[in-house]
């Protein structure tokens, strides 16, 4: 536990409550493919950005804010786990499309194959992403002069974010190529700013 980030069970549960409901709206809001998303996504943030407020009265302006960036990262990865388990019994009660009562054999072995995949795309591979990622964010902060201090600081609060966000959009997006796309590119850029331009990997 931090120093001084006593714990109060009212102003972590008023926290945990509206970053839960704040993604769930952002999660509504991505798989709705038509219809009006706006209110969704804007109430979605605005709840996000609304327990920062309880987590800061609860663990002080500077660590606060980060309790409760680590808490969303908890309640995401904790829903993009359910999202990677839970898509088959969803589909249970859909009817089969033509391809599937034809050959249902063919379909089923690529399943824990693509499940396999996917957990390894939105755990190691993505966090291994984010690492890269704050890496370089590092740099580019050291780079412009940041204090080392907040520097750190900094670094520390945008690797969880970046992993989070790397691992949810791994989860909801369903096209494998897509997905497998975003994580390596930003891998890739990553790897090229820290390796390759100057001063890069000094």
């Amino acid at each position: 536990m931090l120093p001084g980030a006593l714990p109060s069970p009212g102003l972590a549960l008023a926290g945990t409550a509206m970053i839960a409901a704040g993604l769930y709206l952002l999660r509504r809001a991505w798989r709705r493919r038509a219809g009006n998303r706006g209110p969704s996504i804007l109430g979605g943030w605005a709840l996000l950005a609304g327990a920062m407020v309880p987590w800061s009265a609860l663990g002080g302006p500077d660590r606060g804010i980060i309790l409760g960036i680590l808490a969303a990262c908890v309640i995401a990865l904790a829903a993009v786990t359910v999202s990677i388990v839970m898509p088959a019994k969803r589909r249970k009660p859909r009817e089969p499309s033509a391809a599937e009562e034809i050959s249902p054999g063919r379909m089923s072995w690529r399943t824990p194959l693509r499940i396999t995949y996917v957990t390894l795309l939105t755990g190691p591979l993505a966090g291994a992403a984010a690492i890269l990622l704050t890496i370089s964010f590092y740099r580019f902060l050291t780079g412009a002069g940041v204090g080392a201090a907040d520097t750190g600081a900094a670094a520390f609060i945008f690797a969880v974010t970046a992993w989070a966000a790397l691992a949810s959009w791994v989860a909801m997006d369903n096209s494998l190529v897509r997905k497998s796309a975003l994580v390596a590119a930003f891998a890739a850029i990553s790897a090229a700013h820290i390796f390759l331009l100057p001063g890069g990997g000094a």
